[in-house]
């Protein structure tokens, strides 16, 4: 299990400290840290975090929570094409020095507990090759939390035909568009 903490106002001191027996406490943020252990030390994170009043924000499984190795896994599965990398959601190229692995689905809305993406694309943990993507850093940065239209984007953005066919579409969108200009002109 993951246990997200927060250092409050009253508890400036390092948690990392008050946890010195559990060995995997990751610092995650400004005043945010990460505790990995398992479901029955929970009683005692409480205690800890309720003694140094730290703020125990989450409690969620080690499968949806983010690995140290899910690049490594994408790369390893997604060998680099001829061409380099797309970004699923623009379809630009990307050079590898900015290269972001997205998750499609995002981690923050699995530790919500919202995971409906998830299950109806039958994924077990978020980490998994199916949930990566690879996406260019503007990209990756507007679509931050958000999913719905998001996931659907990066899902159809494997396909090349998707490609071609919102061109097509586009060109007759403005080919229609000029021919009803002229015609009521």
């Amino acid at each position: 299990m993951y246990f997200e903490i927060y250092t409050t106002e009253r508890s400036r001191k390092d948690p990392r400290k008050a946890f010195r027996r559990f060995p995997s406490v990751r610092r995650t943020g400004k005043n945010m840290y990460r505790i990995q252990a398992e479901e029955r030390k929970e009683r005692k994170i409480r205690r800890i975090c309720r003694r140094r009043h730290y703020e125990l924000k989450r409690i969620y499984p080690e499968n949806l929570g983010r690995s140290d190795h899910y690049r490594r896994d994408f790369f390893s599965y997604y060998p680099r094409p001829l061409g380099g990398y797309r970004c699923r959601y623009c379809h630009r190229r990307i050079p590898d020095k900015r290269l972001c692995i997205d998750h499609i689905y995002p981690i923050y809305r699995t530790k919500t507990g919202n995971d409906f993406w998830l299950r109806l694309l039958r994924i077990e943990d978020v980490n998994d090759v199916r949930n990566l993507a690879p996406a260019c850093r503007r990209c990756n940065t507007k679509k931050g939390r958000n999913a719905g239209i998001w996931v659907l984007r990066a899902i159809l953005g494997r396909y090349e035909a998707y490609w071609v066919l919102r061109k097509v579409c586009f060109v007759a969108l403005v080919v229609g568009l000029v021919f009803l200009l002229n015609f009521f002109s």
